[in-house]
C-alpha cells in the first residue's frame, strides 16, 4: 500500500512473486517486483504526495518511512514530457 499525505490510499499488487536473491557484497536480500498500476492509481499518484508505504510480506508486513515525497509526481511528469 501507499499511503498518500492527502488521505488516498494506493494499493498495488504485484504481477508475480519474489522470493528474493541474496547479494553477497551489500549483505541484503534483493527483490525485482513489477507493480501494474490502473489509470485510477496513476491519477493519484500524480497528484498526491507520498506518506508512507506499507509492504506486505509472506510473514506479516513491514511500515516504511519515505523521504522524497513527490517522486511519482516528478517521474509522472517526466514520462508525460517526454510523450511530447
Amino acid at each position: 500500500y501507499i499511503e498518500l499525505m492527502n488521505g488516498n490510499t494506493v494499493r498495488l499488487v504485484a504481477r508475480e512473486s519474489s522470493f528474493g536473491e541474496y547479494n553477497e557484497e551489500q549483505g541484503l536480500y534483493i527483490y525485482n517486483v513489477q507493480y501494474p498500476l490502473s489509470a485510477s492509481n496513476v491519477k493519484r499518484l500524480q497528484v498526491g504526495e507520498v506518506d508512507k508505504v506499507k509492504m506486505i510480506w509472506g510473514r506479516g508486513f513491514e511500515n516504511y518511512e519515505v523521504y522524497y515525497l513527490d517522486f511519482f509526481i516528478n517521474q509522472f511528469r517526466c514520462l508525460i514530457e517526454n510523450q511530447r
